[in-house]
């Protein structure tokens, strides 16, 4: 297969699916990542013609040339055409939405500069949430999608923004949590109870999700019993299921889980499987998960007593046989 010349497009998606396949732990897929618009304005890896670019373009090239000759004729020989075609079109969407994120970038950056960047950011006009992982905000113009900006905490916490220069463990760290959620929402496209990603950005962190009209489950100070039923819960447990055989963990904590008018619950923060260090063994990992949404199911319920938490408990034990194989690093 020869190596044509390509437009920005082509090649910015090509170059994206190939970090999509490196390893989690590489940090060069962090770099790739990152500099995807300036590695797309290079029309061709053959030859010699990186040398009006910057260093760390070069090196990047260099050290990946012949690995990603190969991934593409390997994608060419199986025919994998639409996997970049996908990436085209998810960049595509994207354009639309730049500019409105962009502001809404720079007002996030100016909150975490603040005496209490966290409060700052909770009174911005367009803000919706925030978890663990990310901050959620409106997109001015854009009513039924929001913008979820991938751990600012990080970005705060190591003093990213303004700073001199990220050294690679916080590269990494920031770019493979990106990942796990750009992956994790991917693969539950069109599946029900999880809130559907329509486009994302990898340079920028930023997923665009739609926007669903939901509360929290936290915030409904009632039983259960008055605003959804039995059969809908355990609908949501068998969803949880059918992600981790896809291997998918679902975050349902505080803000994580959230109602519609009619009762229906549905996840917003999930992202593929992985184990955690202080965890050797996968079976820990597993177990510490399924507590994770046995915990989440009792606090609906209202009770551990209650009788739908047994029927509830043998889907958690299939999760916990389907997490034990399921983790990526």
């Amino acid at each position: 297969m020869s190596m044509e010349r390509k437009t920005p497009l082509e090649m910015r998606s090509q170059i994206e699916l190939y970090a999509e396949h490196l390893h989690p732990d590489d940090l060069d897929r962090g770099r790739i990542i990152t500099l995807l618009q300036e590695l797309s304005r290079i029309s061709t890896v053959e030859g010699d013609r990186t040398t009006e670019c910057a260093q760390e373009l070069i090196d990047l090239i260099r050290g990946h040339k012949d690995a990603f000759i190969h991934f593409l004729r390997e994608q060419h020989l199986h025919r994998k055409h639409d996997d970049v075609e996908h990436i085209k079109e998810r960049v595509g969407v994207y354009e639309m939405y730049r500019s409105a994120i962009g502001v809404l970038r720079q007002q996030l950056e100016t909150c975490l500069l603040e005496d209490d960047p966290r409060q700052a950011i909770r009174q911005l006009d367009g803000f919706v949430g925030a978890g663990a992982h990310g901050v959620y905000l409106s997109i001015p113009g854009h009513p039924d999608v929001i913008a979820k900006f991938i751990d600012p905490w990080i970005e705060l916490e190591m003093g990213k923004y303004k700073s001199e220069g990220i050294n690679d463990g916080q590269f990494l760290e920031d770019t493979i949590e990106f990942h796990l959620q750009m992956i994790g929402y991917a693969r539950m496209k069109g599946q029900k109870h999880f809130a559907q990603m329509v486009t994302y950005s990898p340079e920028e962190r930023v997923l665009v999700v739609e926007r669903l009209h939901t509360v929290s489950h936290v915030d409904i100070k009632k039983p259960f019993s008055t605003y959804t039923t039995e059969r809908q819960i355990l609908e949501f447990a068998d969803s949880l299921l059918c992600a981790a055989k896809l291997g998918i963990e679902v975050d349902v904590g505080k803000d994580d889980v959230m109602v519609d008018s009619q009762g229906n619950f549905f996840a917003v923060d999930y992202e593929l499987f992985r184990t955690y260090p202080q965890y050797e063994n996968p079976k820990d990992t597993a177990r510490n998960y399924v507590s994770f949404v046995e915990n989440f199911f009792i606090s609906v319920l209202g009770s551990k007593r209650h009788p739908l938490v047994f029927q509830i408990a043998d889907i958690l034990d299939d999760i916990f046989t389907v997490y034990q194989k399921k983790y990526i690093f």
